[in-house]
């Protein structure tokens, strides 16, 4: 009646033990195998909407606040002020990274990091200001305008 067993339970401890020893190997191999196949099913998941990204030297980048203060869901994600990536290093995704103005140097997995495309480069130092404006020269052919000496407004 309702897959159950008419036996009256008359086998004995050791029977029992055995038959619950079987059950529950069957009930591990299942979740095994359930586990495996979710495992496979993630990990396609995942590496069809994975990017990869690797900075190079020089790359301007945030590094995320891994200790937030206070309101944690209101709070920053990413430290306010930019960094430059100074090298990778070989075989590991790992960064050294240097504050703009250079007074931290940092180590940081690239999991901490992200690129810093939005920020205005006032901070960076006058040398770095010139190598970009002799960079803008080349590519335009040495026709550049500088509208914040001349005083004009868009």
């Amino acid at each position: 009646v309702f897959g159950l067993s008419t036996t009256n339970g008359s086998g004995g401890y050791s029977e029992y033990v055995q038959t619950l020893h079987d059950c529950l190997s069957r009930a591990y191999a299942q979740a095994n195998q359930a586990s495996r196949q979710a495992k496979g099913h993630q990990k396609r998941y995942y590496d069809r909407h994975a990017t990869s990204h690797s900075f190079s030297p020089g790359d301007r980048v945030l590094v995320k606040v891994c200790h937030v203060e206070g309101r944690s869901k209101l709070g920053d994600k990413w430290e306010s002020r930019p960094y430059i990536v100074v090298k990778k290093q070989p075989d590991m995704p790992v960064y050294v990274v240097r504050s703009e103005n250079g007074d931290t140097e940092r180590v940081v997995h690239r999991n901490l990091l992200t690129q810093c495309m939005f920020l205005p480069v006032e901070q960076v130092g006058e040398e770095a200001r010139e190598e970009m404006e002799l960079d803008v020269e080349e590519v335009h052919g040495g026709e550049v305008e500088d509208t914040e000496d001349s005083g004009e407004q868009a």
